[in-house]
């Protein structure tokens, strides 16, 4: 399921369902490893399968609204961004904890969070910070999205000592401890408006 399908002989659908089983196993591998302080399982030079795309995930237009929703554009976007966010973790937990960690640019604090702000600058739409409400509409899963987000800010910047704190390990902490506030006053918010039992795992 890792290599790309351009090429495949499989239907459209078929092509679709695998891209979608890729990326939830994917994101679900980053999360596991950060959550759990271990290494990801998929390594990315590894795969080459193309991104997840919108007609992709516009596989099922029949819903049983008393069942399962009907699925929304808010729906669809959150997918493929929390897709994209995962690519961006798998990078942090590598150059933050691998005990080994690669001498690359890449890698490097300064670069992985212009690629969180140039990935939140392009967040469409729909899933911009907006107030919460006490449905599950856009605002519950934007909400989700940030709260994602600002977790690798924590992981990112989190210091590695707890006391004597040089400059720099204290410029991190102050970093991490925002991103901590936003994710409580989040919380807070979803708290108040009913929402949160229905938050990801990661919450």
């Amino acid at each position: 399921m890792h290599r790309s399908m351009t090429r495949s002989e499989m239907s459209k659908e078929t092509r679709s369902l695998w891209r979608r089983i890729w990326w939830s196993i994917y994101s679900r591998d980053r999360h596991t490893a950060a959550c759990l302080g271990r290494p990801c399982r998929i390594r990315d030079e590894d795969c080459d399968i193309e991104p997840v795309t919108e007609d992709d995930l516009r596989f099922d237009e029949c819903a049983d609204e008393e069942l399962i929703p009907a699925q929304k554009d808010y729906h669809i976007s959150y997918f493929i961004e929390m897709s994209n966010l995962a690519v961006i973790l798998g990078d942090i937990v590598i150059g933050e904890f691998s005990p080994r960690r690669p001498a690359l640019e890449c890698y490097k604090a300064k670069n992985l969070v212009a690629r969180l702000e140039q990935w939140e600058s392009r967040l469409p739409e729909c899933l911009r910070k907006m107030p919460p409400d006490e449905s599950l509409g856009a605002s519950f899963w934007a909400s989700n999205l940030q709260m994602a987000y600002q977790n690798y800010y924590i992981l990112l910047f989190r210091p590695k000592v707890i006391e004597n704190l040089s400059p720099e390990e204290a410029e991190r902490d102050v970093r991490a401890r925002m991103a901590a506030d936003s994710i409580t006053r989040m919380a807070e918010d979803m708290l108040a408006a009913g929402t949160i039992r229905y938050g990801q795992m990661h919450l």
